[in-house]
């Protein structure tokens, strides 16, 4: 799944300080990496944990999930739409920070509005089991925080670009790939809902490398809004590629859309369908190229970009 690397490799760093490579799912991504001298810690503290990725997985917490015994078979079937048709256990996953700063993945039944969920039998929530970690905890990696505070700093010295000190970035983005293989494996069995978890912000540089920007945790709430001012971006852009098409301004557009409104039959209100006809009438005496399948797609785009923006409370 990861290649990762021993002292030896990360001492040789010292001399020569190459880019790191991180192989996850065939891909390579290259980091710059030149060290943080005189500050942070120590090459075999970044070895240590790098090392620590290899058996950061909670093998008996897996192996409980996995057990068929869990399931509450007669929930599942209630659940099914049809004879052909399985439904997944339903779990919610959380990624946080221990006050010592290292990362926890935790999992837990997702719970319908009855109180129900898919599950008869559930871990011990932050308690000690055998292993001597919660019985819930997917996945715990010492380090984390600490990584995240250094590039934090050296972001804010520079916004874009490489950094120097990278090495925790290199260390924040083996995290990222070995949660997001995790879930990958989850998810062939699961149905995955998110309360909390690891993101991160990455570019595309001049040099052809990604260069890690930022490495956070993200509420469902957050993902939530963010997916929404993606959305709401992508369907402005979508609009203007209209608008230039038919040779108008969104403005243009804006009051023609008026006049058909306060233009009504004794004040009588149209259909839809009704309204979307007298719209494409007027927008063709000023584009030969509007018709009605184009005033549409356009009154159906700005209905998704007002209600998204009235649901998540988004003003861009």
């Amino acid at each position: 799944m990861f290649r990762l690397f021993d002292k030896t490799v990360v001492k040789e760093m010292r001399r020569v300080e190459p880019d790191i490579t991180i192989i996850a799912n065939g891909e390579h991504r290259y980091i710059d990496t030149t060290y943080r001298r005189g500050s942070g810690p120590s090459f075999d503290e970044y070895a240590y944990r790098f090392d620590g990725l290899g058996d950061c997985e909670n093998e008996n917490a897996l192996l409980s999930l996995f057990s068929p015994w869990l399931l509450d078979i007669e929930q599942l079937r209630a659940r099914r739409q049809s004879p052909y048709h399985q439904p997944l256990p339903r779990i919610t996953l959380s990624a946080s920070l221990t006050n010592k700063g290292n990362f926890r993945l935790e999992w837990e039944p997702t719970y319908y509005e009855n109180g129900k969920c898919d599950f008869v039998h559930h871990p011990t929530y932050g308690g000690p089991s055998f292993s001597d970690r919660p019985e819930n905890e997917l996945l715990f990696l010492r380090g984390v925080g600490e990584a995240m505070m250094h590039l934090r700093i050296d972001r804010r010295e520079k916004p874009k670009g490489p950094i120097r000190g990278n090495i925790d970035g290199a260390f924040l983005y083996a995290l990222y790939e070995h949660v997001a293989d995790l879930v990958r494996r989850l998810s062939v069995l699961f149905d995955i809902t998110w309360l909390q978890r690891f993101n991160i912000t990455e570019e595309l540089g001049e040099d052809g490398k990604r260069h890690l920007l930022m490495a956070y945790l993200e509420s469902r709430q957050e993902q939530e809004v963010r997916e929404a001012q993606l959305r709401i971006e992508a369907i402005s852009n979508e609009l203007d590629s209209i608008f230039t098409s038919l040779g108008l301004t969104p403005d243009d557009y804006d009051m023609l859309h008026a006049s058909v409104s306060t233009d009504t039959k004794g004040g009588d209100e149209i259909s839809n369908m009704g309204f979307n006809r007298r719209l494409t009438q007027v927008l063709k005496t000023r584009s030969r190229k509007a018709n009605s399948r184009t005033v549409m797609t356009i009154e159906r785009l700005l209905k998704e970009s007002e209600d998204l923006r009235d649901r998540y409370n988004v003003d861009m």
